[in-house]
């Protein structure tokens, strides 16, 4: 199996965001859900497949999620989460998210990478595919790298709190989002501009 790209750069805009879940839910509406969900809780692919019914808490409105090496946390979400994923009308045994015959999926669909080709957010010919910066392309993992990115961007969480919600291990992980978040060093910077522009009109007194 491939290894999970987990350390690229580009997040997606809304706009990015919009389109592909459009066209991912006309050739997969399975795999629009599953985008979709990742968008809106920063899962990775591994924790969605691992999902079964007994892991919605409709009443509490939580998931439990799998994280690797088997540890089971709670994941607060949205309603509409809770709804999405209950409409599946799976039993506490059953994955929410299957491979033919009800197996556990291993991988995301190549549909995924084939609708991120056609809207243009890579490159048509393979070599040139091949031959870009690994950091700079779209994979399913780009959708948790976007739920971050916008998080940061908002300015209504810290690092630390970014670091929680994401559940990363080391607070280094979450470092990367650091330039996302508005802060308010510009304007503390600006300061130093109104002491020298106070002390050259002194000095022309």
């Amino acid at each position: 199996m491939p290894r999970p790209q987990n350390k690229g750069e580009r997040f997606l805009t809304p706009e990015e965001a919009r389109a592909l879940l459009d066209a991912l839910e006309k050739r997969s509406p399975q795999l629009h859900d599953m985008a979709w969900l990742s968008l809106k809780t920063g899962l990775r692919s591994t924790e969605i497949f691992r999902l079964t019914g007994a892991d919605v808490d409709a009443r509490g409105g939580v998931l439990w999620v799998t994280e690797k090496g088997g540890r089971r946390v709670a994941v607060r979400v949205a309603p509409d989460v809770i709804r999405m994923l209950a409409g599946y009308g799976r039993s506490a045994g059953e994955y929410i998210f299957q491979a033919r015959g009800g197996a556990k999926l291993k991988q995301i669909s190549d549909t995924f990478e084939r609708v991120c080709i056609a809207l243009k957010f890579m490159p048509e010919d393979p070599e040139e595919r091949a031959a870009m910066d690994t950091r700079k392309k779209v994979w399913f993992h780009t959708l948790r790298h976007t739920f971050a990115s916008w998080l940061a961007q908002s300015g209504t969480v810290t690092l630390q709190e970014l670091r929680d919600i994401m559940r990363h291990e080391s607070i280094t992980m979450t470092e990367r989002y650091a330039h996302l978040i508005p802060g308010k060093a510009e304007s503390k910077t600006a300061l130093i501009g109104d002491i020298l522009a106070g002390e050259e009109k002194e000095s022309r007194l």
